[in-house]
């Protein structure tokens, strides 16, 4: 009794990962540090995130959009699903904790008081990180006995832990390095695939110099971390000319896009009113699509065409749910 097989806690782990995507469960960066603010702005790119920091004065300096530590600049803040507090209760709806190690460099006593921050509001099927940990592994025995003493609860069986060895962020952090460990593979698993979520998010630049095989991988990759249930998807090319403003359509890369996303089953349509219609079908046998109401599961921006520069997500509002993925191919947006 109490303990968890393997298969539940591969839903548990799943149906958390779902609810971090759909902003239904939020994560929470505990100390807003250089690392630690770095942290939290980088993932509320995707997901909802609390940034707490007991420190009253630098949670009201980043509450106006500044970084204390003159790191980050304003327009990092820009669409972001972010807010700080200084506020301890406020951490019980967080259901992902990364806990970063303290500035100053001292280590036990400052780090304890985030721990047990995190353990008075720690509940059943949480998720706790220790962030940039060097030698922590020796002491990941004193933190864990912390979070089970304050919280009541049992480490495994009540809630996981897992801890990284550089920090998360979009400079230094490579999804493909082994940078995190933990006792519980799927505590280890779900935070690896957390993170490269964000990473998959990212836009994906100077798309006529990469295969097209790769950029479609790279396109499903990141649909079925969004859509886990599914399949195949519903997917939007907005382009399928080979250069910008112009009619020509041959050795276009838009086209082998399409064929590529199109062989792996997913019904893909495209837009592009710099051709005929009928000179797309002659050329390659694909419909263009004029005008359509339907939502998608991603929408790819393939031709630099002057009218798609200034596409926004606002633009494609009848295209699009609060799922849909949008995949800048022009190189020339966030």
């Amino acid at each position: 009794m109490g303990t968890l097989n393997i298969h539940t806690e591969t839903q548990i782990t799943t149906t958390l990962f779902n609810q971090l995507c759909t902003k239904e469960a939020k994560i929470a960066v505990v100390g807003l540090g250089k690392e630690g603010l770095e942290t939290a702005l980088y993932l509320a790119s995707k997901y909802r995130v609390i940034g707490y920091d007991n420190n009253r004065d630098i949670t009201t300096v980043i509450q106006q959009k500044k970084d204390p530590n003159k790191k980050m600049t304003s327009t990092d803040f820009i669409g972001k699903d972010f807010f700080a507090t200084s506020i301890t209760n406020l951490l019980e709806s967080a259901q992902f904790f990364i806990i970063n190690k303290p500035d100053n460099n001292k280590r036990n006593l400052p780090l304890s008081k985030s721990t047990t921050a995190v353990a008075k509001n720690l509940k059943i099927g949480d998720v706790v990180v220790f962030q940039q940990t060097k030698n922590l592994k020796r002491e990941m025995g004193f933190y864990i006995a912390l979070l089970e003493q304050i919280s009541g609860l049992q480490h495994h069986t009540d809630f996981k832990t897992a801890y990284t060895t550089k920090i998360i962020s979009e400079n230094t952090l490579n999804s493909d390095q082994k940078t995190i460990e933990s006792l519980d593979t799927e505590a280890r698993d779900l935070v690896a695939t957390v993170i490269k979520n964000v990473t998959a998010f990212k836009v994906i630049k100077t798309a006529q110099k990469i295969d097209t095989n790769t950029i479609a991988h790279k396109i499903e990759e990141a649909l079925k971390l969004q859509y886990p249930s599914k399949k195949t998807f519903n997917i939007l090319l907005k382009g399928i000319t080979s250069e910008k403003n112009t009619n020509n359509i041959k050795n276009s890369k838009a086209v082998a896009l399409y064929m590529a996303l199109y062989r792996k089953g997913n019904n893909v349509k495209v837009q592009d009113n710099h051709i005929l219609p009928s000179k797309v079908k002659a050329a390659c046998g694909i419909e263009l699509t004029t005008s359509t109401s339907q939502c998608f599961d991603a929408i790819v921006t393939t031709v630099k065409h002057d009218n798609y520069k200034t596409i926004t997500q606002n633009n494609c509002k009848k295209n699009s749910t609060t799922q849909t993925l949008f995949f800048d191919q022009l190189g020339n947006r966030k």
